[in-house]
């Protein structure tokens, strides 16, 4: 075979060579679909533009649901907390009221108010305060409800509907959450000197 009819073949070859690779050109600048060659290197931007609008749903989902979850929590804790608070309170308004005795005033229920007000970390300063305080004494032999102070009577120191508001916006949306707490004792010996009397003369001025 002659060096001339090789050549001739060779210069066929690149000819064809060369106008397969200007098609393939052509048909990348189009915009329709590459060559089977090029079909991976095609794919492979849009796979990773679809991994990361998922991570960044999969992010979204995650962050929503973690600070919900931390509301929740320190909604919870304050909640117990408060509760407790006003539980230790209470407990030292009862104290208060079953061992101390009258002040000059004679009057026992400033006394256990004062008391549950110091031990209650400010959730109940104030007239407001003051007012969710509730005192009563009993009977305890007849159930009966007293106006008056006597050694035995049964003495409960209360918390009625303190409101507490959650951090939590779904939460915080609807009504507060009323919080109550009561303790109880038996009033002590008043001593030579009597229980006195259990309200001021002027008690303080409630809605």
């Amino acid at each position: 075979m002659s060096k001339s009819y090789l050549s001739a073949t060779r210069c066929k070859e690149f000819r064809v060579l060369d106008r397969l690779i200007s098609a393939v050109w052509t048909i990348q600048a189009g915009g329709v679909r590459p060559a089977a060659g090029n079909a991976m290197k095609g794919t492979r931007p849009s796979a990773r533009q679809g991994r990361r609008g998922v991570a960044a749903v999969e992010v979204g989902i995650t962050v929503v649901l973690l600070f919900g979850l931390i509301f929740l929590v320190m909604d919870l804790s304050m909640l117990l907390f408060i509760r407790s608070t006003l539980l230790e309170a209470v407990r030292d308004g009862v104290r208060t009221g079953v061992t101390s005795i009258p002040d000059v005033t004679g009057n026992v229920n400033d006394q256990i108010r004062q008391a549950v007000q110091d031990s209650a970390l400010g959730f109940l300063n104030g007239t407001n305060g003051v007012c969710k305080i509730q005192i009563n004494y009993f009977n305890p032999d007849t159930g009966v409800a007293t106006t008056t102070r006597h050694s035995g009577d049964v003495l409960v120191v209360s918390v009625n509907r303190y409101n507490y508001t959650p951090f939590g916006a779904l939460l915080k949306s609807g009504d507060p959450l009323a919080i109550s707490v009561s303790s109880s004792d038996i009033v002590e010996s008043c001593g030579p000197t009597g229980c006195g009397q259990t309200e001021s003369a002027t008690p303080p001025s409630c809605p």
